[in-house]
């Protein structure tokens, strides 16, 4: 004998094979489920294989108290009756002690893998919120605290853009803002405005005076240059002479030398 158990079929009761038998005997698909579990229950105390010799249809039937039941289970397949005896196909799947073995195999595997699983989940879960902590405790090392930019510096030396120091006589609120404006105007057209380049400029407006550094500043911005150029000024050697500044002078050249002609 292979054992004292035998496996359901999960769904047995609503197999197509076990509906149609239960239509053709005109009786309810339970009986049919179970009339299949008594015949393969009596099978497993018999064979090993899913073969009985000398068995017959009348004998089926009358172990499952059901006329006519071998006949409708061969029309679907799942019973062959024949002359030496009886048999059940695909019996080794489902029944029989090697059957049983891999049951018994695949159980223990199931529930070992459980077990590793759920140590495995701990271990995961210890990992995943030690690495949470300290990606949020490196997160905090690196944010840094914003540094504001400081107000207006106080006259009398106080310093801006490029940590250069500004002249006293251009500590005054109209310059201190369109040096401002000169700053940004330069971050916003992606000319970086050097350390150096702010104290040549601003040796420069020291010479100039507040006036004329404020409105070459505001000349420079309202152009679009990244330098700086004076208006009204021709003479000056940081002038850019315009279109119609160059026009001017060649009309009035060429009317002076009619003249002296």
């Amino acid at each position: 004998m292979a054992g004292d158990w035998i496996k359901w079929l999960k769904g047995l009761g609503f197999r197509s094979e076990v509906l149609t038998v239960a239509r053709k005997l005109n009786v309810h698909r339970g009986v049919i489920a179970l009339a299949c579990m008594e015949m393969w229950e009596w099978a497993d105390s018999e064979t090993i294989d899913g073969h009985v010799r000398g068995a017959t249809a009348e004998l089926i039937d009358a172990k499952v108290c059901l006329p006519g039941f071998s006949s409708a289970l061969e029309s679907v397949g799942w019973l062959k009756v024949k002359t030496e005896g009886i048999s059940i196909p695909n019996f080794g799947r489902h029944n029989g002690k090697p059957a049983k073995l891999r049951a018994m195999k695949t159980k223990r595997q199931n529930d070992w893998r459980a077990d590793v699983d759920d140590s495995v989940d701990a271990d995961v879960d210890a990992q995943v919120s030690t690495s949470a902590s300290t990606r949020e405790e490196k997160r905090r090392e690196d944010v840094k605290p914003k540094t504001e930019e400081p107000p207006n510096p106080p006259r009398g030396g106080g310093t801006r853009a490029c940590n250069v120091a500004i002249p006293d006589c251009l500590q005054t609120e109209p310059f201190l803002a369109a040096w401002d404006e000169w700053g940004q105007h330069r971050r916003e057209k992606r000319a970086r405005l050097t350390t150096a380049a702010a104290k040549r400029q601003l040796a420069k407006f020291a010479e100039w005076g507040e006036a004329r550094a404020i409105a070459a500043i505001h000349h420079s911005v309202q152009n679009g240059w990244t330098g700086i150029f004076e208006p009204d000024r021709p003479g000056s050697v940081t002038h850019r002479e315009s279109d119609g500044e160059r026009t001017l002078r060649i009309l009035r050249e060429r009317q002076a030398q009619g003249g002296a002609a």
